[in-house]
């Protein structure tokens, strides 16, 4: 069986759904006999451009080819508007994507798994007129009533928490499998120990990702002034506009000289800053929708990194962390309830917690959730 996995982003980027596409289809590849990731042609940062090797990158082995689909990726019609960038842009790549699937259409031997929506529309008109007729799953990392249409049309739908799945389940869809995102638990085995250490000099509070505002990383900021002055904050990720507006606002803050900002680098590199971690934060806004229907990446990498994690009370996380359990969770938006929650950290030995979150973490890798969803796929 070959398995063509179709998603319409840079690579390499610093976007999560980037790391997440490349991580499936290395785990999809242990699964069926070949698996392509198709992606459209893109413009990527000048850094990024310098990568040579994505697989090097990523820190995973070239189990599976790549292949780049011509996009309508226009620079002065993404500066003149955004949004009619980013549509012309998936639909031309879903028309050409549809194209290159139709040399597989007498072939039942070959699965369509998408993540653009796009494609739904133009595979599903294809099919009608005969021109394709093979199995397509969708992922779906958002509620779209836009979609149910369509979704009533193909052969599965895979979404990435059980708040999607209520919503989709109770507006009418059959099809439905829950696949939370995951993690390589291998990535996070040197990390040392967590040790208690109650009267530590300096520490470090660090959060990794990317900086939007739905993210709560203004928030982390603004915890800050609750805390004592050796608590440092250390911050991975974000790039583009994000990034500059997040160094304004801590460049305008009262705590400037007690944050660090580290723009997105590769994974491999980022593990040094898990290292000296005394907590990992996740403190995503419940202010918008998003925060819903993550199933946050970082959330699985934090369990697997020994460390205590302190993160916002939100449906989507509690539906994996429970507090003092395997976490502590706090009021999310609240910047003084935040602070509480990291002093408690500091002042309480988190070993339990932090040995129970290692232990609820292993069904969530990348190899069990690729395990998982080809059965759902094959049945």
């Amino acid at each position: 069986m070959k398995l063509i996995y179709i998603t319409n982003t840079r690579l390499p980027s610093e976007k999560a759904n980037s790391y997440q596409s490349m991580q499936m289809c290395s785990s999809f590849s242990k699964l069926f006999d070949e698996v392509e990731l198709w992606t459209g042609k893109a413009r990527n940062t000048k850094a990024l451009r310098e990568i040579k090797d994505v697989f090097e990158y990523y820190n995973i082995g070239k189990t599976f080819l790549i292949r780049k689909i011509f996009q309508f990726d226009s620079i002065i019609l993404r500066y003149l508007n955004e949004f009619m960038w980013a549509n012309l842009r998936d639909f031309v790549f879903s028309v050409n994507v549809c194209l290159h699937l139709i040399r597989y259409r007498k072939s039942q031997e070959v699965l369509i798994y998408t993540r653009v929506w796009y494609v739904l529309y133009i595979f599903l008109l294809f099919k009608k007129i005969g021109l394709v007729d093979n199995k397509i799953f969708y992922e779906s990392h958002k509620f779209s009533k836009f979609l149910l249409k369509p979704l009533s049309r193909i052969d599965g739908l895979i979404v990435i928490n059980h708040y999607l799945y209520s919503l989709y389940e109770d507006n009418g869809l059959k099809n439905l499998f829950e696949a939370h995102d995951g993690v390589n638990i291998d990535e996070y085995k040197h990390i040392s120990d967590y040790k208690f250490q109650p009267k530590k000099k300096e520490c470090n509070v660090v959060y990794t990702g990317s900086l939007f505002l739905w993210k709560g990383v203004y928030t982390l900021v603004d915890s800050l002034k609750y805390l004592p002055n050796n608590v440092k904050l250390i911050f991975v990720g974000g790039s583009d506009q994000y990034l500059v507006n997040f160094k304004k606002y801590v460049k305008d803050s009262e705590q400037k000289n007690r944050v660090t900002i580290v723009p997105h680098i590769p994974k491999k590199d980022l593990l040094q800053y898990i290292e000296i971690a005394d907590v990992l934060v996740l403190p995503n806004s419940i202010k918008d929708k998003m925060s819903l229907y993550s199933s946050p990446i970082k959330m699985f990498e934090y369990m697997a990194s020994k460390r205590p994690i302190v993160a916002s009370d939100l449906p989507s996380i509690k539906e994996i962390l429970s507090d003092q359990d395997n976490a502590t969770l706090f009021n999310s938006d609240n910047p003084r309830d935040l602070a509480n929650k990291i002093l408690n950290v500091f002042t309480n030995d988190c070993s339990k917690l932090v040995r129970r979150a290692l232990s609820d973490v292993e069904p969530y890798t990348w190899d069990k959730r690729a395990k998982n969803i080809t059965k759902f796929i094959m049945d």
